[in-house]
């Protein structure tokens, strides 16, 4: 499990993959508009991250494969958290893996 954390206080971080057809048994985690983005560049797939907040509301990352790209979930998470990770450093936030 992957831990968004300050020392202080500690945040899931929560991986999603969407693909054209994609159902959900419930309600999409991933914002409409980046999924709109992904089908309007010819995209895939779509990878999206993000590191849970008391309120709900966290910070969050993504990636999208180019339709000419080979895709991978494991490139795409690779991708996402990495991004992920470079924003929450400027927090002073840290993933752990636990």
């Amino acid at each position: 499990m992957l831990i968004a954390t300050n020392g202080e206080f500690e945040s899931p971080v929560r991986v999603y993959h969407w693909w054209p057809g994609k159902e959900w048994y419930k309600e999409c985690p991933i914002p409409s508009f980046l999924v709109k983005e992904a089908r309007q560049k010819g995209s895939k797939y779509l990878t999206y991250v993000e590191a849970l907040s008391e309120d709900g509301d966290g910070p969050f990352a993504y990636a999208t494969c180019c339709p000419r790209d080979f895709p991978s979930r494991k490139m795409g998470r690779t991708i996402a958290l990495g991004r992920l990770r470079k924003d929450l450093e400027g927090c002073g936030i840290r993933l752990e893996e636990r």
